[in-house]
């Protein structure tokens, strides 16, 4: 691709999007509320949220979003059942797994205690940053540095999203 900062930001963003649909995936399998197609909205939000840091980033390929490195990424790293930040998502509801760590910067400062890498919660506090210094609002990876901080629930971030319509696909 000649669009190497857009390709950068999909490989990383990518995987803030994958460990919410994990907390999404463990929730919608005891839920009848959320299911595929809240997984399919979580999606096409947190790709439009991708595409937003991206092009504020200096991507200049639109369609490096639409492409493998951007829906294509996504939905793999999304749907995969050997995705760790899918599984990390998925644990966070399932295992309780945030209650090892005070906030963020303590579970990537011990993020060997999870026992694989989840990306995701990585790339989420640098996502966070950039947000804040170029004035973005992406809602999806908001909330996820709201729950990596104890700031939410994961199932009070996902009602405020999905139910109460706070993601805008």
């Amino acid at each position: 691709s000649f669009d190497v900062i857009g390709v950068q930001i999909c490989a990383a963003a990518k995987n803030v999007i994958a460990v919410v649909y994990g907390a999404l995936d463990a929730v919608s399998e005891h839920s009848q509320t959320f299911g595929d197609n809240a997984e399919s909205l979580l999606m096409a939000a947190g790709l439009n949220e991708i595409q937003t840091l991206g092009m504020a980033m200096g991507a200049t390929h639109p369609e490096t979003f639409t492409s493998i490195s951007g829906v294509g990424d996504l939905d793999v790293t999304c749907k995969s059942k050997y995705g760790r930040n899918r599984r990390f998502g998925q644990d966070i509801i399932k295992s309780d797994i945030l209650s090892k760590f005070n906030n963020l910067d303590d579970l990537i400062e011990n993020i060997g205690k999870v026992g694989y890498l989840p990306e995701g919660a990585v790339a989420c506090k640098y996502v966070h940053e950039i947000c804040e210094r170029k004035n973005i609002k992406l809602t999806i990876c908001d909330g996820l540095y709201r729950i990596l901080n104890k700031e939410i629930r994961p199932l009070d971030f996902l009602d405020e999203l999905l139910i109460q319509g706070n993601v805008h696909a």
